[in-house]
């Protein structure tokens, strides 16, 4: 069994109250992948040891595994027999089905985020905070072509892993003000709003709109939720019907999914997860089967071909990590289906090659694993 000691002993502290167990699916971070903040450097290995050793057993078994050399790996994409992967000293590449600990070729120390579209991989490496450069690398091999940008964000919202050729970011300047990024011509353009955040402010990519949250600092005041039409337009305001402060986990065709963490005069409404309709027609609803007991011990999982939410309970018979599918229809979070039920492996993030789901995990802060589930998770 993978760490089930561990996060049993972490289901205890969360019942007694304490926090920071675990990590949580809505990590303050832009990108797929933290950026490095050393040197530059395009090849070479990482990772740490160089054994080559079996996955672990989770419980399922998968269609196909990968070692990803390094540590701390925040997200993965695949193409062409290629694993592109994001880790704490930058981004790397694997071929599909690697069991080594090493055999890995690094794409730079001083970059971060993951993007892919059918023909290139694409990362960011910073220059001048927050300013810096798109890298696309040609999936066909060669040197990458630099597309300069103005902020680090323009690598994409690590909830929404769909392809597209346009990307978004937001500069964090009052009004809120974001841009896109077209990656065909490099062109860049700046769209200012008159939106202004009471606190914090967040932005997340959709297939189709932008989905902006303005919160306060104080929990109990409601956040402002709007949607911004990719192709331009005045902010829509979106009515959740939450009354308290919410964060925005993740969105897809469908549905927008916002999580209540339950914390001191909160405990009405959370913690849940919550489903509304993408295209701001309808409040918010909880979504049912789900229970996760904190929002450190769940993970939103986005792709193109269907959406997930992977949880520790230790309170279900048998205890471990549940896999329900959720989305992307409305339907599917109406009636939640569980694909995956109290396996020993957390799923960090997941990417799609058609029906095929790709997923890291973690066993320590060294071993990561890429898992291809197993082909009844998408029907």
């Amino acid at each position: 069994m993978v760490r089930r000691e561990v996060r049993w002993m972490c289901a205890v502290v969360l019942l007694l109250g304490a926090g920071g167990c675990g990590s949580g699916a809505a990590a303050d971070d832009d990108s797929e992948g933290g950026a490095g903040t050393s040197g530059g450097g395009s090849s070479g290995t990482s990772g740490s040891g160089s054994e080559t050793k079996g996955p672990p057993d989770c419980g399922f078994t998968p269609v196909s595994t990968t070692r990803l050399p390094g540590r701390n790996v925040s997200a993965a994409r695949v193409a062409n027999g290629t694993v592109y992967y994001g880790h704490e000293m930058g981004v790397s590449k694997t071929t599909l089905g690697n069991l080594s600990a090493t055999a890995a070729e690094s794409l730079g120390t001083n970059v971060g985020g993951l993007y892919l579209n059918d023909t290139q991989f694409g990362t960011f490496r910073q220059t001048t905070y927050p300013a810096g450069e798109l890298l696309l690398f040609p999936l066909a091999g060669g040197d990458p072509v630099a597309q300069p940008t103005v902020h680090h964000s323009v690598i994409g919202d690590w909830r929404y892993s769909g392809k597209t050729t346009t990307l978004f970011g937001y500069t964090g300047y009052l009004p809120f003000t974001y841009f896109s990024h077209d990656v065909t011509t490099g062109q860049e353009q700046t769209f200012a709003t008159t939106l202004r955040s009471r606190g914090s402010e967040d932005m997340a990519v959709g297939p189709n709109a932008l989905y902006v949250a303005l919160s306060d600092y104080d929990d109990l005041k409601p956040t402002e939720l709007y949607r911004i039409d990719k192709a331009g337009g005045e902010p829509q305001t979106l009515t959740s019907g939450i009354p308290v402060k919410l964060q925005v986990w993740g969105v897809d065709a469908s549905s927008l999914y916002l999580w209540v963490d339950g914390g001191e005069g909160m405990e009405a409404y959370g913690p849940a997860l919550y489903q509304m309709p993408a295209a701001g027609s309808g409040a918010a609803v909880k979504v049912p089967v789900i229970t996760p007991r904190h929002g450190a011990t769940a993970r939103l999982l986005v792709t193109d071909a269907a959406t997930f939410i992977d949880y520790y309970d230790a309170f279900q018979t048998p205890y471990g990590n549940f896999t329900y599918r959720i989305g992307p229809s409305a339907s599917d979070a109406a009636a939640p289906v569980k694909v995956l039920g109290a396996h020993a492996c957390e799923l960090r993030s997941a990417w799609a090659i058609g029906k095929s789901i790709y997923a890291t995990i973690e066993i320590t802060d060294s071993e990561q694993w890429l898992f291809e589930l197993p082909a009844d998770v998408v029907p």
